[in-house]
């Protein structure tokens, strides 16, 4: 039963017969919510992400409508680290590029 509880509440972690409660404030989810919005709006027109709650439940596992987790193309991906929408070779995480034939980002501006 421990483990199907922390499948549904998330906030208690059974751990050698105690119970952790990580402490998560408020400001916290806010951030992680909005770095997921940024990311989703680097990466294209398409939803692609989702934040860690969504109308204020927790979102333990983001699916898109159709059930299936949200995935990314490489160069989506690339647009998310160059943090830019647009096409580039460089910038954000990685100011020199990327090494490798996949290093230039999608055209999602």
């Amino acid at each position: 039963m421990a483990r199907e509880s922390a499948a549904i509440n998330p906030s208690s972690v059974p751990v050698g017969g105690n119970v952790l409660r990580p402490s998560v404030s408020r400001t916290d989810i806010f951030d992680a919510n909005m770095i997921a919005a940024a990311r989703d709006r680097l990466d294209g027109p398409k939803t692609n992400d989702a934040g860690i709650t969504q109308n204020g439940m927790a979102n333990i596992a983001p699916l898109d409508s159709n059930g299936l987790a949200y995935s990314r193309s490489a160069g989506a991906v690339l647009n998310v680290v160059y943090l830019n929408p647009g096409v580039v070779t460089k910038g954000g995480f990685f100011p020199n590029g990327v090494n490798g034939p996949i290093n230039t980002s999608d055209p999602n501006s």
